[in-house]
Parts: structure tokens; C-alpha cells; sequence
């Protein structure tokens, strides 16, 4: 909906501002992914049942890594592939 407005609206100041309040949401859902990744899982109650707990963000193997930014990568490739 937000590339068909842009479409559809050729004003300026509305794409501006639309850039401007997804740039701030970007960030604010790195925050948010942050912050809940840090504070979730430190329950030692819950272990090895599929509960969740124990789970930390930096515990995790180079394959965890690598396929959480795998997809940012390639996207990130074929946008500017596509724009050019």
C-alpha cells in the first residue's frame, strides 16, 4: 500500500514524510527485536520441552547467523539490482 500511495500521490512532502516515519519504525523495530531478544528466555525452569526459555541472541551457532542475514543481504542486493 505504501509504494502505491507513493504511486499515486506526487507530492513531495508526502513522500518525505513518508520516508521519514519508516526510516524512525526501522529503527524503533531493531530496538524493540533487541530489547525483547535480551530480556526473554533467562527462565532455567524452562528447558529442553520446547518452552523457550534458556535461549539466549549470542548463544547461537555461525548457521543461526548466517540465515538470519541471508535474506536482508539478498534483498538488499536485488533492490538495488532493480533500481538501477
Amino acid at each position: 500500500s505504501g509504494l502505491y500511495a507513493s504511486y499515486r500521490l506526487h507530492s513531495p512532502r508526502f513522500q518525505l514524510w513518508s520516508n521519514r516515519l519508516g526510516s524512525i519504525s526501522g529503527v524503533l523495530l531493531i530496538v524493540f527485536s533487541a530489547v525483547i531478544s535480551s530480556t526473554t528466555g533467562d527462565k532455567d525452569d524452562a528447558g529442553q520441552d520446547g518452552g523457550g526459555g534458556g535461549t539466549k541472541l549470542w548463544d547461537q551457532t555461525w548457521a543461526f547467523y548466517l540465515g538470519v542475514a541471508f535474506p536482508c543481504i539478498i534483498g538488499l542486493v536485488l533492490a538495488n539490482f532493480f533500481s538501477r
